[in-house]
């Protein structure tokens, strides 16, 4: 841009000039252009399977803590029930040590049961409250609320595939084999593009001079300030019209540091490639221990609520047979006991079964009732 000055017999005149050339430049040939959208969009499954992972880890350990919390409660139940058996026994072991049936040891005995039966109440009560703000947590409840689940244990679902259908599907689908793969694919696509560095690139460019002028004439001079003009034109022009050209760049010199790079990304695809071989075994060790589990669990579960109906039965039994004279305060104690250990055994069977049906859907892909509907809508707003 320039400014001209010019002043005659009553008559000033200025005249401003600009010129401006826009250029429109397009890359014809550049070797890293494909190899840079592929590494892209190898990154952008490579997180892709990342937050699926995350978000089946979060199922996994939000279900294991679900009912690792309805066992606590079932627990914590069954403790209350077995120390008001315990303080029913004792008042009966008071009113016979009263009329001199048995003696005081039968008493302390008694009395020791019941401070037994309080301790591990208490126990259980922390550790129901502990899995409740593990749960909350999981589930991102505020600080003063907690997750207290309302139903009873059971059995919310069975295994339906067969094991080897279920290590081909793990096998097919598993984000974390896929995610190993991806890597690959991205390491090997880096590598190519720091090879294709050393490429030569073309580009083609279009140049289109362009003139302005504003002329600024006064005719009548009334004083000799300048800022006193009262026409003004505006010319536009064109000057030696537009011009293309051909750029032709190779960068021979970066060859050395290109070709390292490209040496170190083909050795991290070699990497995880073996993270990927190394996942793939890991998956199906996983699956094969998670049938196992759900197997013996199947099992204990069934054994366990049969130790659990028949300690019932039992307990009851000696109550009787106590109340009426036969048997002593021990028997009526182990019995007591017995109770409560059946009822331990069946509500951990009944949770262990559960977390080995949630450890299967962890380990094959496959995603619970529900839950893959509900990461998609997540993905859909989230966007």
């Amino acid at each position: 841009q320039s400014t001209s000055w010019s002043r005659g017999p009553n008559r000033y005149q200025k005249i401003l000039s600009s010129s401006l050339t826009p250029t429109l430049s397009w890359t014809i040939f550049s070797p890293t252009r494909i190899p840079s959208i592929n590494v892209a969009y190898q990154q952008l499954k490579a997180k892709q399977y990342l937050f699926e992972t995350t978000a089946r880890d979060l199922i996994y350990n939000t279900q294991a803590s679900y009912y690792g919390v309805q066992a606590n409660k079932q627990l914590t139940e069954s403790y209350f029930k077995i120390l008001d058996l315990n303080i029913e026994n004792l008042e009966v072991v008071l009113g016979k040590y009263s009329a001199g049936y048995i003696s005081v040891v039968d008493v302390y005995t008694s009395q020791a049961q019941v401070f037994t039966s309080i301790t591990t109440l208490i126990a259980n009560i922390n550790a129901y409250e502990k899995s409740s703000f593990q749960l909350s947590g999981y589930l991102g409840l505020p600080q003063d609320k907690v997750a207290l689940p309302q139903d009873e244990p059971s059995i919310n679902q069975t295994w339906k595939l067969p094991k080897s259908e279920t290590i081909d599907y793990a096998l097919a689908n598993s984000e974390i084999i896929k995610r190993s793969y991806t890597m690959a694919e991205t390491y090997r696509w880096n590598g190519i593009v720091a090879l294709n560095r050393t490429l030569p690139t073309f580009t083609a460019s279009l140049k289109y001079p362009i003139g302005w002028d504003e002329t600024t004439t006064s005719i009548t001079v009334i004083s000799e300030d300048p800022n006193q003009f009262n026409n003004t034109t505006n010319t536009w022009k064109s000057s030696n019209g537009p011009s293309i050209s051909l750029a032709f760049e190779w960068p021979i010199f970066d060859a050395g540091i290109s070709k390292a790079e490209a040496n170190s990304a083909f050795n991290k695809q070699k990497s995880a490639l073996l993270n990927a071989q190394t996942a793939t075994d890991t998956t199906v060790q996983n699956v094969r221990d998670s049938f196992s589990t759900y197997n013996t669990s199947l099992l204990s579960l069934k054994s366990s609520t049969l130790a659990y109906e028949s300690a019932m039965s039992a307990e009851l039994a000696s109550s009787f047979r106590y109340l009426a004279g036969v048997g002593d305060v021990t028997q009526q104690i182990q019995a007591t006991t017995r109770l409560g250990l059946a009822s331990v055994q069946k509500a951990n069977s009944i949770k262990d079964f559960n977390q080995s049906v949630a450890n299967l859907y962890r380990y094959s892909a496959l995603w619970p009732m529900n839950t893959r509907q509900f990461l998609n809508d997540y993905l859909s707003t989230s966007k």
